[in-house]
């Protein structure tokens, strides 16, 4: 089956503007500092380092889609070709979401964002595991709770990966400074970042003595609803500015 022809069309790997960047390689800015990061939490911490080892990676792979996808549009402003991208006979809706699906697949390609999937997966499951062991949940609401946690570790690395995309949209079309984009998408990351985090902690640490089926629930659904809609914002909000 081919997976292309039920796909939308920009993002498809024969379209023009993905095409055109999948021939380019991804600069990986952080793979040395990663690496060391990574032997270091283990030498360190050892089993307890999981957890920060998927925050490390999430917030690399955020920062890898937002800055190659706001990296797209400056280059384009470098080579005077962005004036040509856009009158391209493409809506400015695919032209955006064209370039951010060239920097998902490019990250894909990664050996990051393998880590990154797998250390997803093996967290969800063992809040899972934890929730169903400490929470007073009932036995006819485990399998909806299962649903949840398959539709998290299958859904939530796009959503995260839609907002780092979009952010850098948007940062990219609100100035053409190259230093204030990149430094506008990394802080808008790191908010994001720290934000969800936060969140999720609070929510787990608030009720920790009595977990309770809604608490699961929430835990699980901040991570995934949060990069969704700050990303759609983030996403009209830049084809407001490409079109104006």
């Amino acid at each position: 089956m081919n997976i292309n022809h039920y796909s939308p069309n920009w993002m498809r790997a024969n379209h023009p503007i993905v095409q055109r960047y999948l021939r380019q390689p991804l600069l990986m800015r952080f793979n040395l500092l990663i690496l060391c990061v990574v032997v270091g939490l283990f030498l360190l911490f050892g089993g307890l380092s999981l957890p920060m080892l998927y925050f490390l990676f999430s917030l690399v792979v955020l920062l890898q889609v937002a800055l190659a996808t706001a990296d797209k549009v400056q280059s384009e402003r470098a080579g005077l070709t962005w004036d040509l991208v856009r009158s391209a006979p493409f809506t400015a809706t695919e032209v955006l979401l064209s370039l951010w699906a060239a920097s998902i697949r490019q990250v894909n390609r990664t050996w990051v964002m393998i880590f990154y999937r797998l250390l997803q997966a093996l967290l969800v499951i063992g809040m899972l595991v934890f929730g169903l062991w400490y929470a007073e949940i009932p036995g006819n609401s485990w399998f909806m709770l299962l649903i949840c946690a398959t539709v998290v570790i299958i859904v939530q690395p796009f959503a995260e990966m839609y907002y780092g995309g979009m952010v850098g949209l948007l940062c990219a079309t609100l100035t053409e400074d190259r230093l204030n984009v990149q430094t506008f998408t990394i802080g808008a990351v790191l908010f994001y970042w720290l934000s969800w985090i936060a969140l999720v902690m609070f929510v787990i640490l608030s009720n920790l003595n009595q977990l309770l089926f809604i608490h699961i629930i929430a835990t699980f659904l901040i991570p995934l609803m949060l990069p969704l809609v700050l990303g759609f914002t983030a996403f009209q909000a830049a084809r407001v500015r490409m079109i104006g």
